[in-house]
C-alpha cells in the first residue's frame, strides 16, 4: 500500500509542471525580462480582458504607457507591451523536452528583431544551444555578396530584420524597403528576398523551400 501511494504521489509530482506548462501561465510566471514593463497583477488583468473580448490596454510599468493581447492561442501569445515594442512568445513541444521561444520587434521606426530561446522555468538557453542557423538578414540575400557590395548595402540602409512567429514557422522579412527611395529599392530588390519561412525543429531551422 506504502509502496502504491508512493507511485502515485511520484506521477502527481510529474504531472504537475507539466500541466503548469501552458502558454497563459508561462505568461504569468515569466521573470526573464521579456514582459518586464508588467507586473503578475498587471498580465493577469490582461488575460481577463482579452478572454472577454474587452480591448482595454493596461497601463505598464513605464509612466502614460500601456500594453495588450493582441492574439491568444492554446500555445502561444502576442502582447503589444508598448506602441513601440511586440513580443511574440510560443512553447515549442518536441519528443524531449518543450522550449519557448521568444521574439521580440521594435519599431524606431523600422521593424526589427531578434529571438531567444528558455526553458519553461524561463532560463535563457545557453549560448552554444541556440537555433541553428542563427537568423541573419543574410538569409534574405538572394546570394552572398562581397565585401565591397556589403558596404554599399550597409551604406544606403540599416540592415534590420522583421521576424514572425506563425505557428511552428519562423518568417523573415527585411526592413530595407521603408529607408531608401523608390529608386534605390529597385536595384535592391533583385538581390533580396522579400520574405523566407523556416520550419522550427527543436533548435534548428530547416528553409521551406
Amino acid at each position: 500500500m506504502k509502496r502504491l501511494t508512493l507511485i502515485i504521489s511520484l506521477l502527481i509530482a510529474i504531472a504537475a509542471p507539466l500541466k503548469a506548462a501552458t502558454i497563459e501561465q508561462l505568461f504569468l510566471d515569466e521573470h526573464a525580462g521579456v514582459f518586464n514593463l508588467l507586473d503578475r497583477q498587471a498580465r493577469m488583468i490582461m488575460l481577463d480582458n482579452f478572454k472577454s473580448g474587452a480591448k482595454v490596454p493596461v497601463s505598464n510599468n513605464m509612466e502614460g504607457d500601456s500594453s495588450r493581447i493582441v492574439a491568444l492561442s492554446e500555445r502561444e501569445i502576442t502582447v503589444l507591451t508598448s506602441p513601440a515594442r511586440q513580443v511574440q512568445a510560443r512553447l515549442l513541444v518536441n519528443k524531449r523536452d518543450s522550449i519557448i521561444i521568444a521574439v521580440e520587434t521594435v519599431s524606431t521606426p523600422y521593424r526589427d528583431s531578434r529571438v531567444t530561446f528558455y526553458t519553461t522555468a524561463w532560463r535563457r538557453v545557453p549560448e552554444a544551444d541556440h537555433i541553428k542557423p542563427v537568423p541573419a538578414i543574410t538569409m534574405l540575400y538572394r546570394s552572398a555578396m562581397d565585401a565591397n557590395a556589403q558596404a554599399e548595402l550597409d551604406a544606403l540602409a540599416m540592415p534590420m530584420m522583421e521576424m514572425t512567429l506563425e505557428d511552428d514557422r519562423l518568417a523573415l522579412r527585411h526592413s530595407y524597403k521603408p529607408q531608401v527611395t523608390k529608386e534605390v529599392y529597385t536595384k535592391l530588390e533583385p538581390k533580396l528576398f522579400d520574405v523566407r519561412y523556416y520550419q522550427i525543429d527543436g533548435l534548428k531551422l530547416k528553409l521551406i523551400k
